[in-house]
């Protein structure tokens, strides 16, 4: 599947606005991918403000940044098609597909999208070391020119991802223990059974002025469904607990707004919230009329 390319906010809303005006049901999206479609039975997303939009199960908020542009239907999205791996050389040219520069945030604090490969079937057994992916490391950091992370691996932090079978992790172990970042069981060197499927995603850690941590993550298989206390995102395809985390990490919302959305919706005026501006600055007060507004800092 060289080639692939997946839907992306940019992609995705000039073509929904399309398909709505058309009044009928078409594949959204570019390239070969033909997985993400609309349903125009939730065409009243387009008459939501942002609040409402970011409440609701079956719509989708589009923002410039932290700017709020348009409310717009889910897409209804099913796995890629899978690809077949048989060398590490093949695992990074699965990689490059979908790297993007800059490099997806993975602090818990953060709002954005991750973009995964499609499932990667293996079909021989492989080890891979970080350094085959160098051309890929984004570079050093700014601050201090030159001074640089090594590439790891490691499994991402999510419970279902907990143990993938068939991967194994060598060489030394790094970790980092703060209290965002917080990352174990970071390794320069990973083995992959035949018979394993995986996906892989790029993030990167900032950790104040230090030197950012760049990680490779390992999925399991793309989910179908999600679990009933989760939602289903189309950039992923991903699943995650209703409220704040969806709310950033789907919809790409604005910390202080995500930060008043709860597992039921949005919370109620005067209820108290909080947010991580960065893994060192963090802010508290109560929601009103959807946005926490803040009235400490530390």
């Amino acid at each position: 599947m060289i080639g692939m390319t997946y839907p992306t906010k940019e992609t995705l809303f000039p073509i929904l606005l399309v398909i709505l005006s058309s009044g009928c049901e078409r594949s959204v999206g570019a390239g070969d991918n033909s997985n993400t479609n609309v349903n125009t039975n939730n065409s009243a997303c387009v008459e939501l403000g942002e609040i409402d939009c970011l409440a609701s199960p079956d719509c989708l908020a589009v923002y410039d940044g932290s700017t709020f542009l348009e409310c717009i239907p889910l897409p209804e999205v099913t796995c890629p098609p899978s690809r077949t791996i048989s060398s590490g050389t093949d695992l990074v040219a699965a990689l490059a597909e979908v790297i993007e520069t800059p490099w997806p945030t993975g602090n818990t604090w953060a709002s954005g999208r991750f973009i995964l490969t499609p499932d990667l079937e293996v079909s021989t057994t492989m080890t891979v070391d970080a350094s085959q992916l160098a051309a890929l490391h984004p570079g050093c950091n700014t601050r201090y020119p030159g001074v640089c992370e090594p590439l790891r691996f490691k499994l991402a932090s999510t419970a279902v991802n907990a143990d993938i079978p068939g991967v194994t992790f060598s060489g030394e172990e790094w970790s980092y223990n703060m209290t965002d970042p917080t990352i174990t069981g970071a390794y320069p060197t990973m083995t992959i059974d035949a018979g394993t499927t995986v996906r892989l995603a790029f993030k990167v850690y900032t950790r104040g002025n230090q030197t950012p941590i760049h990680l490779i993550e390992l999925y399991t298989p793309c989910p179908e469904t999600c679990s009933t206390n989760s939602l289903r995102c189309p950039y992923g395809p991903l699943c995650y607990s209703p409220g704040d985390l969806y709310c950033r990490r789907c919809h790409e919302g604005p910390q202080p707004t995500c930060a008043c959305q709860g597992t039921d919706g949005t919370e109620t005026d005067g209820t108290h919230c909080s947010y991580l501006l960065s893994s060192e600055i963090q802010s508290s007060g109560t929601c009103e009329e959807g946005v926490c507004v803040t009235d400490s800092t530390w």
